[in-house]
């Protein structure tokens, strides 16, 4: 008997300098607060089990496993979160960056725009969601929602260039041009904007204006691939050597940036065509 009261007093012992759930939660936050994550999960984990109806353990988890790159606990924890609306704008993004780095992009994409419904002014969700659309080639969100960005931040020049792009890829180049302008009247040189402007005219058939365009931009950034090639397509009928030129310094930079082979083996036989080879030749000779 002497030894079971001797234990039960122990256990009430040791029971007593245990922290209560309000105190680990405390340390818990104070960890967390300073972006000590990794001291401030196996005690959120802990509660867990101590104290079940404390809601906000759950986006405090995904919040620290996603800064840990821990992308499948994120997203577990994230999901219980807002399953128990224990949810807000962290929680959305976080879990949305997680489920998209497990590359489950739909369910990212649903995450982010569940989010949006309810955080419609945070321009970093609105941004992230934009560039995942536009990964998954779905231009017509993605033009739609960095355009709302960029009207709420005329000044800023990534998303007014993100929204230009957009617009581009789905053939409204009318708005492409409006967000490529803006992007140039708060960052004159920003070169793909300049280099933007230059592909919509070349998209119109305005070539002499794609072609000044092209130049205007190599002027400055001689290493910029895209308008080395299209500047050398352009020229290639009118002014052969000035294509030729454009033609090796493409190929030049198509090399040192390992290039697909196809592309190398375009500007090959372009080039060869240009010093006089003949069309059969340039398929025929060795490289």
């Amino acid at each position: 008997m002497a030894f079971k009261q001797l234990l039960a007093l122990l256990l009430l012992a040791l029971t007593a300098c245990r922290p209560s759930p309000d105190q680990l939660y405390a340390e818990a936050n104070s960890h967390f607060a300073k972006g000590d994550y990794k001291q401030a999960l196996p005690l959120y984990e802990e509660l867990l089990v101590r104290d079940a109806n404390n809601l906000n353990i759950y986006p405090k988890l995904a919040i620290s496993y996603a800064t840990l790159k821990e992308w499948n606990k994120c997203s577990e924890y994230g999901q219980q979160a807002i399953e128990r609306k224990a949810d807000f704008y962290e929680v959305y993004r976080q879990t949305a960056y997680c489920q998209a780095r497990l590359g489950k992009a739909d369910k990212a994409l649903a995450l982010y725009q569940e989010g949006l419904k309810k955080y419609p002014d945070r321009d970093e969700m609105m941004e992230e969601a934009g560039a995942l659309f536009f990964r998954q080639k779905q231009y017509s969100e993605a033009a739609r929602l960095f355009q709302q960005a960029s009207d709420r931040r005329p000044k800023d020049p990534n998303y007014a260039y993100n929204a230009a792009a957009s617009f581009e890829r789905i053939g409204q180049l009318e708005l492409a041009e409006k967000y490529y302008q803006r992007v140039l009247r708060n960052k004159p040189k920003h070169v793909n904007a300049a280099y933007g402007i230059g592909s919509l005219a070349q998209k119109r058939g305005q070539t002499d204006l794609a072609i000044t365009q092209y130049q205007k931009v190599l002027t400055t950034h001689p290493q910029h691939l895209s308008a080395q090639l299209n500047l050398a397509q352009l020229l290639e009928a009118k002014q052969p050597k000035a294509a030729l030129a454009h033609w090796k310094a493409y190929l030049a930079l198509a090399q040192k940036e390992k290039e697909p082979e196809s592309f190398i083996r375009k500007a090959q036989e372009h080039i060869r065509h240009l010093e006089g080879g003949s069309k059969t030749a340039q398929k025929t000779s060795p490289r």
